[in-house]
């Protein structure tokens, strides 16, 4: 009997999750990305109500103006193990798998941040409820547009509720123009009990990506190794808050 072998073929693109951070951060390409960064926030805080003129007057508070804000580096990657008869592309494969994926890694880095450092402000049954907290406190605390994370599940049932969000096609926000990530921040249980958080605009500094030292064999095992890696820095800017949230 004749074995015909197997045709290897083109592998379909892969096409990264739509809506996710890197749709929502203000992402900057370069820089000096591993050292981190900082700047100076054009405001942080909500205008105050003075009086009119020729009204008694009132004392008036000032702000002091120092909110910086400093970007933490960290990194992402992926390692991939391959046979390498018939795959002599495995940098390439790597790198690949880095550009689909990254997203993913960010929001991981973002979820940790928050759950240890966002000040929590109660909790509410229902997604819709959770999302009005968070869109009402950006109102009265930020002098800009938020940014809402919330995991991929919410973001389903919001929009399974009717102009919650709204899509432009690239980027994803709430009905009142806030900014709204949606990936994997809080995935143990995601139709579970849960998190959503806001924030002020998140910035991510991003270098190249790269493979350091090219792909590495294994001669014991014939398996070659393929890092690729980029250096971030990120960072958001005047407050994190937290709402617990359970559908």
């Amino acid at each position: 009997m004749t074995v015909t072998p197997v045709e290897s073929v083109q592998a379909p693109p892969l096409v990264p999750p739509a809506y996710g951070i890197l749709s929502a951060a203000h992402v900057v390409e370069g820089g000096r990305v591993g050292f981190g960064f900082e700047y100076q926030p054009e405001f942080c805080g909500a205008a105050k109500l003075g009086v009119a003129a020729c009204a008694t007057p009132v004392g008036k508070q000032a702000d002091d103006g120092r909110d910086l804000v400093e970007g933490e580096p960290f990194s992402v990657y992926t390692l991939k193990s391959c046979q390498t008869i018939g795959f002599p592309d495995a940098q390439e494969f790597s790198q690949r798998s880095l550009l689909a994926g990254e997203g993913r890694a960010v929001e991981q880095w973002l979820a940790d941040k928050l759950t240890t450092e966002a000040t929590n402000i109660g909790a509410w049954t229902g997604v819709d409820k959770a999302l009005a907290m968070l869109e009402h406190y950006i109102a009265c605390n930020y002098g800009g547009v938020g940014t809402i994370h919330m995991d991929r599940a919410h973001a389903s049932l919001l929009f399974s509720k009717g102009d919650a969000l709204h899509s432009d096609g690239s980027r994803l926000t709430t009905a009142l123009g806030n900014t709204v990530s949606a990936g994997c921040y809080d995935d143990t249980d995601p139709l579970g009990p849960g998190t959503m958080w806001a924030t002020g605009t998140v910035t991510l500094q991003r270098g190249p990506v790269i493979t350091p030292g090219g792909a590495v064999v294994d001669t014991t095992t014939n398996i070659q190794y393929a890092l690729a890696e980029r250096l971030y820095a990120g960072a958001w800017e005047c407050f994190a808050v937290a709402v617990g949230v359970t559908p």
